[in-house]
């Protein structure tokens, strides 16, 4: 099996003499010796092999006086900057030729930020140059409290500054720093910049991430087996720099990759050049050239190591590849790598990988043939991997995993986009179907209420032989197959007597299958007919909103239901009837109509049972308290509802009987005199009388002389006995014979409600044998009420009178107003003479032609508008 290697190195330089640095840039290198000479060479590769050759094209003896400690190359600048006998300064990168020298003397470490910023570390303070016309000018000195060791940039604000002792992190807005960590007895501080935002600093064993806020931004540090002598970060890797070797870990795995067996080595610096990126280090040896192995070549490497999760993190930083190949290049291995986790019984992160990818369904299918026929994922790639069988608890564990791969799957909006996406849909949800029934029978029904692809002749099969009854209605029900669903509860319904499902199920269905609904809800009648009533009255609820995608709104017409009804269900018509009224508000007149009448016959049908039941008194009471509920519901309904043909009423009720309803309908038809008489000669009583005619009195309509025909009748009639209730709710008769008491009620009548009566009628219509001291009171209250009327009048006069002497004062003011116009006078619209024109005046003074008015309203120079004014003009 190949190794996966991060870097392939070579001995390209020996034997040159004690190097002290060195830098890169493009295909050039640069090396400082001891003696303070400096080295340019060309570095070009001669083979495919990663062979490469140095060519010295230039060499300048004693460049400096002393070898150069640290070297950075400012390349779009042109510009090496210089570390050396405790001087900085900048060379012509080109010519090689001194520039400017930035600190002459003390300086020990210098750090170049690509924000064009530079720092040089002395003893006692820091030095801060910004690159501001064609060089580094320096802006502030910041003093520290110990030697800097090493100095690594966030930004171009804060620094991370290594000691002896600890690293501190400084800011250099305000000169403010804050601790870090302190470090061990035996331990050098060291540094690598990772970005912007990160660096890594080392303590002994263990490398630590940094923030620019002085916290740790991952859980993790790298960790070595022993102190590495330096650290460098080489994305994705970092370099730890120990005496027999280099080792090579991964920045977010921490894996150790490589070994790169070149001792001693301290330094390293990297560049790159025509998308090839390349390392360069030194020992007594000479220099030697890491070359990165090609990232994807990497990629496949470790993927033949099934190591995945590395192979995934390096093609992100794969350049050679566009999107689409780099997208496919994903896939590939996030495929690769779900099998190897379901082989490795890590099913749920395998799912999690299929579904990331947008595999085919199918294929993730392959691996449980006994939920999936084979048939399914044939013509598919499945990866050569040797799947292990699994055993009970693994199959049960692998199909949880696998249920929430395929819920998510059936949900994505690429699954419809796909080609034979119903096809694919198909096979999930019933595959879904199946893994319920192994795993949790419960999910299955809350499913099949929610859209979806099963197959139909798939899952009923699975249902029958499963003994699914519940769930096969349901099926059933999702597939609108009514008919079959219905079939199979009336048979549940009659062996176990419970007709819950039955209702509600008839209950769920629209009037599209309003056929259906009337079946089967004669065969419910035949076994519970109080329980019919709700198939017919039932109306959806908030929460039962989300069956409304499987079965349509109720809406069932209410004349058609009501006509089977009637036919079909008799005893249910008037429940019925009364829920569409009273609860629905319904105004259908047929149905107001109809209400009344049902309720005549069901008191005909009441008083047959009566007939023939004479001997049993328990039922006989029973039927007599039915029948005065019935009766008292007629005369609610008769006075409350506007609905009902009232004439159809006195034509359908009998004449002999129900004497208090029919004077409600020939009330509303406008016969109040012959209502009026069924109170007083039918039901003798003059209570009711009373109310009637308190209730239907209007002053200036039909009914203002009601009580009039009220005392009339009362005194026509020599052979009536009446019944009243006193102010104390005690009922009193009144004999055929006793007529002071009847006198007596009909002075009380016309004295209590006096307002309502004209007292010349009623005179005309008392007996003149009445003795005059028994209406005093009602004489008293009618000239009372006369006199109070005619002062209202003479008042309301009188104010009337005021009001026309102020309108006539004003008017009389207006008409003083003069105005002197001659045949000179200029029209104030026009501007022409007047002459022997009419002429209009507005109230305002303004006068014009009466052909230059537009608007007898409207004045024409000032536009004002007089509609409101007494007098618009003159």
């Amino acid at each position: 099996m190949e190794t996966h290697c991060a870097f392939e190195y070579s001995l390209i330089i020996k034997n040159i003499g004690k190097i002290e640095t060195l830098e890169t840039w493009n295909n050039n290198l640069v090396v400082s010796l001891n003696n303070g000479s400096l080295i340019q060479y060309q570095v070009d590769q001669i083979s495919k092999n990663f062979e490469f050759q140095a060519t010295e094209i230039k060499r300048i003896q004693k460049f400096t006086k002393k070898g150069i400690t640290q070297m950075s190359i400012v390349q779009p600048k042109n510009i090496l900057i210089a570390l050396f006998d405790s001087t900085v300064q900048l060379f012509n990168l080109k010519t090689m030729k001194p520039l400017n020298i930035l600190c002459s003397k003390k300086a020990l470490i210098f750090s170049y930020n690509k924000r064009k910023t530079l720092c040089i570390g002395l003893k006692t303070k820091l030095l801060i140059f910004k690159w501001k016309n064609n060089t580094f000018q320096k802006t502030i000195d910041v003093p520290i409290t110990a030697v800097p060791k090493t100095l690594e940039w966030f930004k171009a604000t804060k620094i991370c500054i290594g000691f002896k002792k600890e690293y501190i992190l400084m800011n250099l807005r305000d000169n403010s720093n804050k601790q870090l960590f302190a470090l061990g007895k035996n331990s050098q501080p060291i540094s690598t910049k990772i970005s912007d935002e990160e660096i890594l600093l080392g303590k002994e064993k263990i490398c630590i991430f940094q923030d620019p806020y002085g916290k740790a931004p991952r859980a993790y540090g790298i960790t070595w087996v022993d102190s590495p002598k330096n650290i460098f970060y080489f994305q994705p890797y970092v370099l730890g720099m120990f005496s027999q070797d280099i080792r090579v870990r991964t920045l977010n795995t921490k894996r150790l990759v490589q070994n790169i067996e070149i001792p001693e080595t301290i330094s390293f610096c990297y560049g790159e050049n025509e998308n090839i990126r390349f390392g360069y280090t030194f020992n007594k040896e000479g220099i030697w050239r890491l070359n990165e192995i090609p990232l994807l070549v990497q990629v496949d490497m470790l993927c033949s190591e099934a190591n995945y999760e590395e192979a995934l993190q390096l093609c992100q930083l794969v350049d050679t590849l566009d999107t689409v190949n780099k997208k496919e290049k994903f896939n590939t291995i996030k495929i690769d790598y779900a099998f190897y986790l379901f082989n490795k019984r890590k099913f749920v992160q395998a799912m999690e990988y299929f579904h990331e990818v947008g595999c085919d369904p199918r294929i993730v299918l392959s691996l449980f043939p006994s939920l999936v026929p084979p048939v399914v994922s044939q013509g598919f790639s499945i990866p050569t991997i040797k799947i292990k069988k699994l055993d009970e608890n693994e199959q049960l564990e692998a199909i949880f995993g696998l249920i929430d791969y395929l819920q998510q799957t059936r949900n994505s909006p690429n699954i419809k986009t796909k080609q034979n996406s119903l096809e694919i849909l198909k096979v999930i949800d019933t595959t879904l179907i199946r893994s319920y029934i192994q795993t949790n029978i419960s999910y299955v029904t809350p499913f099949l209420r929610l859209p979806n692809y099963c197959d139909l002749e798939e899952c009923e099969k699975l249902f029958v032989e499963s003994e699914l009854k519940s769930e096969l209605i349901e099926l059933y029900k999702t597939n609108e197959k009514h008919e079959k669903s219905l079939i199979l509860i009336e048979k549940e319904s009659k062996k176990s007597g419970d007709i819950t499902t039955f209702v509600e199920y008839l209950c769920l269905l629209g009037k599209e299958h309003l056929e259906l609904i009337f079946e089967y809800s004669k065969k419910l009648y035949q076994i519970n007919p109080n329980k019919c009533l709700k198939v017919f009255i039932y109306e959806k609820n908030d929460k039962e909103e989300f069956m409304e995608n499987q079965i349509s709104s109720r809406g069932l017409p209410r004349m058609t239901v009501k006509k089977f009804i009637q036919e079909n269900l008799p005893n249910l018509i008037i429940p019925y009837l009364e829920y569409v009224i009273f609860q629905k508000k319904d105004s259908t007149q047929d149905f107001h109509n109809d209400l009344l009448l049902f309720y005549y016959e069901q008191i005909q049908y009441l008083e047959d049972l009566l007939k023939n039941t004479l001997s049993d008194k328990k039922k006989i009471n029973k039927l007599q308290i039915t029948k005065n509920k019935i009766i008292e519901k007629i005369n609610i309904f008769a006075k409350n509802s506007k609905y009902y043909l009232p004439q159809k009423m006195l034509d359908s009720f009998p004449k002999n009987r129900f004497y208090e309803e029919r004077a409600i309908f020939l009330s509303r038809v406008g016969k109040y005199e012959m209502a009026l008489d069924i109170y007083v000669n039918k039901l003798n009583d003059l209570g009711k009388a009373e109310n009637y005619c308190i209730e239907h009195y209007h002053k200036d309509g039909k009914t203002q002389n009601i009580f009039s025909l009220f005392i009339k009748k009362l005194l026509s009639n020599n052979n009536n006995k009446y019944q009243y209730k006193n102010k104390d709710n005690t009922t009193e008769n009144i004999n055929d014979n006793d007529k002071t008491r009847l006198t007596n009620y009909i002075i009380n009548i016309i004295n209590e409600h006096y307002t309502k009566i004209n007292p010349l009628d009623v005179i005309k219509l008392l007996p003149k044998k009445l003795n005059l001291s028994k209406i005093l009171d009602y004489l008293i209250l009618i000239i009372q009420k006369t006199t109070e009327v005619k002062r209202r009048c003479q008042i309301t006069k009188n104010l009337e009178k005021s009001d026309n002497l102020n309108l006539k004062s004003k008017i009389s003011k207006k008409s003083k107003r003069q105005f002197y116009i001659d045949q000179n006078v200029l029209c104030m619209s026009c501007g022409k003479r007047i002459g022997n024109s009419i002429i209009g005046i507005f109230p305002n003074g303004v006068y014009a032609h009466m052909s230059c008015i537009q608007n007898k309203h409207v004045c024409p120079k000032t536009n004002e508008n007089f509609s409101d004014y007494s007098e618009n003009f003159y």
